[in-house]
């Protein structure tokens, strides 16, 4: 119990250390501050989840100590309850009359892009309150950038641009990338967990073929009437509807990728062709990151990887 203490102290401390020092406002500062919540998904995958929950109430309290009461909260809500969450599920599980059966990850993958549209969405409405007022934040910040960087403008041809339509622009993608951005680094950051986890050897479950994640077929559904709603007039409903179609469109982008592992399994030229693949997403992470979602809704209907001979894991798990 003692260690477990410690662990928790050291690991909400770190979090901490990793959210505030974004204040230096640096490239690297700013990597840091992603990986906020990667000491407490390790204090919670690699001891006890309530050793990660302790070790996120107490980088709350540090962050809200050295900050603010508000960066507090902010931190709280945003950033060291979810990665808690996240671990949390990763780590549930039943027994059965043979074995136990553990919680499937494509349900965690579905639970990180559902929270990090509802985060993403309550931050809005924290900011703006309502759609006009939302936009006129984002005008007040694009006049403010614009006063002191006109010269960005201009090299971008934008110099004639209304700040008011950029403003509206900013309303409209903002949400959704921040959120499908969530999606990714939270899933990169469980798996990073995860793999430093198993390598201490204190990992509780066995390591998943992540080649196999599989999202719930009844989350198509969602993702289906977001995307239609999307088409909303402009406001807070459509906002929070592009915003959870946007997350759910990076789950099964990230669905779309294990499915391309799977299948790929027993080509021979497989290591290159997974290594185009990586850095296409990379160089241009757009238009690739889209393919790949509708490979992954794809999935969801036409279950490619069962129609391909069943081929074991590689050597490198996951892979």
């Amino acid at each position: 119990m003692n260690a477990s203490i410690g662990i928790a102290i050291g690991a909400g401390i770190a979090s901490a250390l990793l959210f505030t020092v974004v204040t230096a406002g640096s490239a690297l500062a700013v990597l840091l501050y992603i990986a906020a919540p990667l000491p407490i998904l390790i204090a919670a995958l690699g001891w006890t989840r309530k050793t990660g929950l302790i070790a996120a109430l107490i980088a709350s309290v540090s962050v809200a100590l050295v900050l603010s009461a508000r960066a507090g909260m902010v931190f709280a809500v945003g950033v060291a309850l979810p990665a808690w969450w996240f671990a949390h599920l990763a780590l549930l599980s039943r027994e059965t009359e043979d074995d136990v059966e553990w919680y499937p990850l494509g349900r965690v993958l579905a639970a990180v892009a559902l929270t990090s549209a509802a985060l993403t969405v309550f931050g809005m409405v924290l900011v703006g309150g309502d759609y006009a007022s939302l936009v006129a934040v984002f005008e007040t910040a694009v006049e403010s950038f614009r006063s002191r960087n006109a010269e960005v403008f201009a090299q971008l041809g934008a110099s004639g641009v209304e700040t008011s339509e950029i403003a509206r622009l900013m309303a409209l993608v903002a949400p959704s990338i921040s959120a499908a951005i969530g999606v990714l680094t939270s899933s990169v950051l469980l798996w990073i967990a995860g793999r430093l986890v198993l390598m201490s050897g204190r990992l509780p479950r066995p390591w998943p073929d992540l080649a196999s994640v599989a999202i719930p077929t009844t989350v198509l559904v969602v993702f289906a009437a977001t995307a239609l709603a999307s088409f909303l007039p402009d406001g807070m409903p459509a906002l929070a509807a592009r915003t959870t179609a946007a997350a759910l469109a990076m789950a099964y982008a990230l669905q779309g990728l294990s499915t391309i592992h799977a299948i790929s399994r027993g080509f021979s030229a497989r290591g290159l062709l997974l290594g185009a693949l990586y850095t296409v997403l990379i160089v241009m992470p757009g238009w690739p990151v889209l393919a790949l979602a509708a490979i992954g809704v794809a999935e969801g209907f036409f279950n490619f990887r069962g129609r391909v001979p069943a081929l074991p894991p590689t050597a490198t798990p996951g892979v």
